[in-house]
C-alpha cells in the first residue's frame, strides 16, 4: 500500500500503476520502468509515498510517488544479482531487504546465473 487511499502494482508488461481505490483504471502508469522486464517485487513503507520496484535487470528502482501530478519521481537505482522475489523496508531501522534468486518465486520461466541471497540496504537515514 502506497497511500491509505491508493495502491500500487506491477505487471509482466513492466509498468507501474498506481491505482485509486474508486477507479477502474490506474491513476498513472509508468511503462518500461525496468526496461521492458517483468516486474517480479513491489515494496513500500506502510501509509507514506516512498516505494521500490524489482525485476531481472539487474537494479532495484527506488520512487516516489506523487498522486497529484500523475508521476512516480525516480529516487535511485540499487543494484540487484538475478532474480529480485521480494523487497521489504523497515521505517524503524531505514533498511531495504532484497531476496534475490537465479529463478522466478513462482516457476521456472527463465533463469539467471546468480546465487539465492538476501541482501540489505541502507536506504533512509537513522
Amino acid at each position: 500500500m502506497c497511500i491509505r487511499d491508493r495502491f500500487i502494482s506491477g505487471s509482466q508488461d513492466g509498468s507501474v500503476s498506481l491505482w485509486g481505490l474508486g477507479k477502474k483504471k490506474p491513476v498513472y502508469s509508468l511503462e518500461n520502468a525496468h526496461d521492458g522486464k517483468w516486474i517480479t517485487s513491489l515494496g513500500s513503507i506502510y501509509n507514506s509515498d516512498f516505494f521500490c520496484s524489482g525485476s531481472h535487470n539487474g537494479k532495484i528502482n527506488l520512487y516516489k510517488a506523487v498522486p497529484e501530478k500523475r508521476l512516480f519521481q525516480k529516487m535511485a537505482e540499487l543494484p540487484s544479482n538475478g532474480v529480485v522475489n521480494d523487497i521489504k523496508i523497515s521505517r524503524a531501522t531505514g533498511m531495504l531487504a532484497s531476496i534475490e534468486g537465479a529463478e522466478h518465486r513462482l516457476g521456472r520461466w527463465f533463469t539467471e546465473k546468480s546465487k539465492n541471497v538476501l541482501k540489505l540496504y541502507r536506504i533512509l537515514p537513522q
